[in-house]
């Protein structure tokens, strides 16, 4: 189960890069301080899930904290793709249905802010108990400066993917491996050479 909850925070953190782009920032009338907090909670559960696993055996009392994380993962995505939809659909609301919307969008997310923070400290506290050493969470920096396309910006070898439609199948990749089924399923990524086969499936990993 903890590679549902990595693969849930890839999908999340993919996305929150993707919004903080400075044209859909601005568009969105986004907070970036609560967006930020977001990211740190995201990128904190991401090394903890990477430092666990290459430690040690996962415990079942880990295990059964990290079951959550892909709810709360897929709530803030729901939120968000809420968000943006209304934005996109709504281009002659009343500035006070904005700043309705707007305020219930940031109730929203600071709920799954608040719920994943009390997952890392539930985390930590059973890691602790457990004797293993914690490492510091590293600080999230801007991960798309104000030059750069709104494309992913890949985190090995610095590649981006202009491929057309790559978010949706993405997503759709990432839904297939990470239900929650007991057979082992192999999705093969084929096509001619040069369509970005290589790029999509090192995002998935």
């Amino acid at each position: 189960m903890a590679v549902a909850a990595y693969a849930s925070l890839l999908s999340l953190a993919h996305v929150l890069d993707q919004i903080q782009h400075p044209v859909h920032r601005h568009r969105l009338r986004l907070d970036t301080e609560q967006l930020r907090s977001l990211q740190e909670k995201v990128k904190h559960l991401q090394d903890f899930l990477e430092d666990n696993h290459s430690q040690r055996k996962i415990s079942q009392e880990v295990e059964d904290l990290a079951r959550q994380i892909p709810v709360f993962a897929y709530e803030a995505e729901d939120v968000i793709d809420s968000h943006v939809a209304y934005v996109g659909t709504s281009p002659d609301r009343s500035d006070h249905d904005a700043a309705a919307m707007l305020s219930s969008f940031c109730q929203d997310l600071d709920k799954v802010i608040q719920e994943m923070d009390f997952i890392i400290k539930e985390l930590m506290g059973v890691v602790k108990e457990e004797g293993v050493e914690v490492k510091e969470p590293k600080p999230v920096v801007d991960s798309l400066p104000t030059n750069t396309s709104s494309s992913r910006v890949f985190p090995s070898g610095g590649e981006k993917s202009n491929m057309v439609g790559f978010d949706d199948r993405l997503v759709q990749i990432i839904d297939q491996l990470t239900r929650d089924e007991s057979d082992l399923e192999i999705l093969p990524i084929v096509g001619m050479g040069g369509i970005g086969k290589t790029t999509l499936a090192k995002y998935i990993f």
